[in-house]
């Protein structure tokens, strides 16, 4: 499955890079024609008619102002394709994460075994007795070693099943009726980047009280913008503003 996804992924990198190609003659053309523009004024520089320069000029707007609208509109067209396939890019990403989680706060040591230290967690903490080295197909810390910061864990699991039950878990680490873990370790999904910048955007928003609350799930990133509102589904910038405006 992993591998169809990740052809699908190159496809659709392919069809961007060949979207934009194609726009190249486009620009090409356009300028050419702003170059004939700049001639033809250089030339009503050189008149000495007046009222034919008038003329020319006013022409000569009317010629910008319809390559400017032509353009405006083509390139506009290509940006929603460029963004819709960016989004699809990004979508297929997020499912090749599907098996992972992130864990931020779980206490580092220098000689550590972090399979065997993450594992110890799963029983301890979420009070998880199934869990065992076998079942990760990888685990590692995120960045390089800081004394003074204790790195992330990437977790990737070999099951979504297996995944699902330990992410599910999380809310244990927490206090009741809060969302803060006292243990300072805390279980996210492992987003896209775009989708991390756009998750802490909203959550930006949600600290200015514009919003109620932001999550995700399986990757999704939801929003409430009231309490007794139904969640949204954001994929975005764009459909955050959007939601925002209608609220």
């Amino acid at each position: 499955m992993c591998r169809i996804f990740k052809e699908k992924y190159e496809k659709m990198q392919e069809r961007l890079v060949t979207l934009l190609e194609k726009q190249i003659p486009k620009v090409n053309d356009a300028i050419s024609r702003c170059e004939v523009l700049e001639r033809e004024v250089l030339a009503l520089k050189e008149n000495d008619d007046k009222q034919v320069n008038v003329d020319r000029l006013d022409t000569l707007k009317k010629q910008v102002k319809t390559n400017k609208d032509d353009l405006a509109k083509e390139f506009g067209c290509v940006q929603n394709q460029i963004n819709e396939l960016k989004l699809q890019c990004d979508d297929t990403e997020q499912f090749l994460r599907q098996k992972n989680i992130k864990v931020t706060g779980l206490p580092e040591t220098e000689k550590e075994s972090i399979a065997e230290t993450f594992v110890n967690f799963t029983r301890e903490r979420l009070k998880l007795t199934n869990v065992s080295p076998n079942d990760i197909e990888h685990i590692s810390r995120m960045g390089k070693s800081d004394t003074n910061k204790t790195r992330d864990v990437l977790v990737m699991f070999k099951t979504r099943a297996l995944r699902d039950a330990v992410y599910q878990r999380k809310k244990i680490l927490y206090n009741k009726n809060e969302r803060k873990s006292p243990s300072g370790i805390y279980l996210s999904e492992d987003l896209t980047p775009y989708r991390q910048r756009l998750f802490y955007d909203a959550r930006q928003i949600r600290k200015q009280g514009r919003i109620w609350a932001v999550w995700t799930s399986f990757g999704r990133l939801l929003v409430r913008i009231k309490e007794t509102d139904n969640p949204q589904h954001i994929r975005n910038h764009k459909d955050l503003a959007d939601l925002l405006r209608d609220n």
